[in-house]
């Protein structure tokens, strides 16, 4: 049994389907319309059939967004140093929030209660949220 992988003649797009057969006339009889195979087991997210060669070749997909840089190693899109630090940051803040209730209501607290360990314990959590909303910038 040999692995092969079918890809979209168009493009040379894999399509992330395989199939184990003795033979090609099992290939052939089970080849999606459109498609072609070619022996081999392959990652439709990086690789693809360069239809001049008839070989499979890197490739590079185009980017999801800004927040994304292609990672070589993994042959992936990932997340960026600030994505990953906007989205930890946004967490943080739903999460003291949660804890200290509602933006406003902490912030007219702030304004009324007198000095004290109320609001001391008042200007912390929104101390630390306010240094993760700088994060987010």
């Amino acid at each position: 049994m040999r692995a092969w992988a079918f890809y979209d003649i168009a493009t040379g797009a894999l399509i992330g389907r395989t199939i184990m057969a003795p033979d090609r006339a099992m290939v052939d009889a089970n080849t999606p319309e459109g498609c072609a195979a070619i022996e081999g087991r392959y990652d439709p997210a990086s690789q693809r059939v360069d239809l001049e060669v008839g070989d499979v070749v890197d490739w590079q997909p185009p980017s999801p967004g800004q927040d994304h840089a292609w990672d070589s190693e993994s042959k992936r899109y990932v997340l960026t140093a600030k994505a990953r630090e906007r989205r930890a940051a946004l967490a943080a803040i739903a999460k003291i929030e949660r804890q200290s209730g509602p933006r406003a209501v902490r912030e007219a607290l702030l304004s009324l209660l007198p000095d004290g360990a109320e609001k001391s314990r008042l200007q912390e959590l929104d101390d630390a949220i306010a240094a993760e909303r700088q994060k987010t910038q």
